[in-house]
């Protein structure tokens, strides 16, 4: 989430996700792929004496829209943590950077690339158990031309939450629901997920995008040596046959890794 909020950030850590498109696909469709990178260092940790805390981070998202089409992201953020209380911390965040497209194919027009500004605003309340948030994307929906069209990279309003039960000593529950709203009249999605967790050790999840798919998900947690918390996933998004939007099938891998 942290690559949709630039308040999501509770660690020094880095992050990677890969997701890989459905091969199989040829033309425009086919070479579907994102990778995104995700780092952060917190300056100074709450405490009874010190109630508010900084981090620094850096975000970098590239789609590959086919064989043609890439779009990437790259931005600095800013968050500030401050402590409610013993158990909840209210964490606001800004995101400025860029955010580019490039027409590899396109012969029409020397102008193949464009880039334009980009901001984000999010704040999120957390504790142990549960997590609210809220973000703001694109605010300034910034306009790029890679070829004659304009593209206009639309604002769009991300509501989200989770809480987590503790079953028993060993098997642990957190339901997870997500919701945007995109300024430009596309489709909003909601999405609903469910993670089973066994010691904190081993996650196993399955969600539901409305309209759209299906998601299962597994991953494990360990400590090392020389880190706090090694986290690696796996997803796989299967999409409807009847979803009223493009999709295509797409495995996701995660690694986190806090230091």
């Amino acid at each position: 989430m942290a690559f949709q909020n630039p308040a999501e950030r509770e660690m020094n850590d880095l992050k990677a996700n890969v997701v890989f498109g459905n091969f199989s696909y040829v033309g425009a469709m086919k070479k579907v792929s994102t990778q995104a990178f995700n780092g952060a260092l917190k300056l100074g940790q709450p405490n009874r004496q010190e109630s508010f805390s900084h981090v620094l981070g850096g975000s970098f998202l590239t789609n590959n829209n086919g064989p043609l089409i890439q779009e990437t992201w790259a931005n600095l953020t800013y968050t500030g943590q401050l402590k409610l209380s013993e158990e909840y911390l209210l964490s606001g965040g800004i995101g400025v950077g860029v955010i580019s497209m490039n027409n590899q194919g396109n012969t029409s027009t020397t102008n193949n690339s464009a880039s334009a500004f980009d901001m984000n605003l999010g704040i999120v309340l957390y504790s142990k158990k549960m997590r609210a948030g809220f973000a703001i994307n694109q605010i300034t929906s910034p306009e790029l031309r890679p070829i004659i069209a304009t593209y206009t990279a639309s604002s769009n309003y991300l509501a989200y939450g989770s809480y987590s039960f503790q079953l028993n000593p060993t098997y642990s529950l957190t339901p997870f629901v997500y919701y945007r709203i995109h300024s430009n009249g596309v489709r909003n999605e909601l999405a609903l997920q469910a993670i089973g967790a066994f010691k904190d050790l081993f996650q196993l999840g399955l969600g539901y995008h409305h309209e759209q798919g299906m998601m299962g998900y597994v991953g494990v947690k360990t400590k090392t040596r020389f880190t706090k918390a090694t986290g690696i996933g796996m997803s796989y998004f299967a999409p409807f046959s009847n979803s009223p939007v493009i999709q295509i099938p797409s495995l996701e891998l995660t690694l986190n890794v806090g230091i």
